[in-house]
C-alpha cells in the first residue's frame, strides 16, 4: 500500500499538545499556559530540581492512571524532587492512520523545543538539568527535539523507539546518538513494535530485548504489546 503524504493532515500543534508539570507539591498536575511566557512562574516549578519530559506513544492515553506517563511520574516524585513535565499528544496520537500520526511527529518535536526555550530563558534555568524521555514514537519525537536544539540536550532516553516505518530511514529522521549528548536506548520489545538495531551511546536489551518473560504466549502472537 503506498500512501500519499501531501494528502496527510499536519495539524496545528499549539492547539493538539499541552503540558503538565507534575512535583511533590503539585502531584496532580498543573496544565502549562503556552500563551503566556511567563507561564511557569506561577506554577510549582524549582529552579533547583531537575527537569524530566516525557512523552507517550502512538495511540498512547494521557488520562488513564495505568498509562505511561503517569507510572514515570509517580516513580521519579517517590525517588525524589522533580520537575516532571508530560507532552500531551494524545488528540494526535489516537489517529488510527500510523503513517498521518508519524508526519506530525517532528512537529511535536519542535514545538517541545519551543516550549523549553521559553522556560529556560524565564526561569534561568540550565540546560544541564534537562532529560528528555519518549516511549514508541514519542522517543522519534524527543530525538526530533534533541536535533532542534542542536544536540546539546545533556540526555535522552527512548524506550523501545517504534519500529514501523523507522526500520530503514535515515538517522536523521528518527532517533539517533547525535540528538542529545549522551543517548540510551531501552529495548524490550525489539523487532515487533520496537526497533533492535544499536540507536545510541548505549542500548540496554533486558532479557534479550524482544519478549519480556511474564508476558503470554498469546501477547507473543498478536505482537507483543505487553514487553
Amino acid at each position: 500500500m503506498h500512501f500519499s503524504y501531501d494528502k496527510l493532515k499536519i495539524y496545528n500543534i499549539s492547539n493538539h499538545v499541552f503540558y503538565w508539570l507534575y512535583t511533590r507539591e503539585q502531584p496532580n498536575g498543573q496544565l502549562l499556559n503556552r500563551s503566556d511566557p511567563s507561564m511557569i512562574k506561577s506554577t510549582n516549578f524549582n529552579v533547583k530540581n531537575p527537569i524530566k519530559i516525557l512523552v507517550h506513544g502512538w495511540l498512547g492515553s494521557f488520562y488513564e492512571k495505568k498509562c505511561f506517563c503517569a507510572h514515570i511520574v509517580k516513580a521519579y516524585l517517590q525517588a525524589g524532587s522533580y520537575n516532571v513535565i508530560c507532552v500531551d499528544w494524545m488528540q494526535l496520537s489516537f489517529d488510527l492512520m500510523y503513517v498521518s500520526a508519524k508526519i506530525n511527529v517532528k512537529y511535536i518535536g519542535y514545538d517541545i523545543a519551543k516550549v523549553l526555550k521559553i522556560l529556560t530563558n524565564n526561569m534561568k534555568v540550565g540546560s544541564e538539568n534537562i532529560h528528555l524521555i519518549g516511549h514508541g514514537m514519542g522517543a522519534h519525537i524527543v530525538g526530533y527535539t534533541g536535533k532542534k536544539l542542536n544536540g546539546q540536550i545533556p540526555r535522552i532516553t527512548g524506550l523501545d523507539p517504534a519500529m514501523p516505518l523507522y526500520e530503514n530511514t535515515d538517522p536523521k529522521y528518527r532517533i539517533n546518538k547525535n540528538d542529545a549528548i549522551f543517548v540510551d536506548i531501552i529495548h524490550t520489545n525489539g523487532n515487533s513494535f520496537g526497533l533492535f538495531k544499536l540507536l545510541g551511546h548505549i542500548d540496554f536489551y533486558p532479557n534479550g530485548g524482544k519478549v519480556q518473560s511474564n508476558c503470554t504466549i498469546l501477547d507473543k502472537v498478536t505482537g507483543g504489546a505487553c514487553s
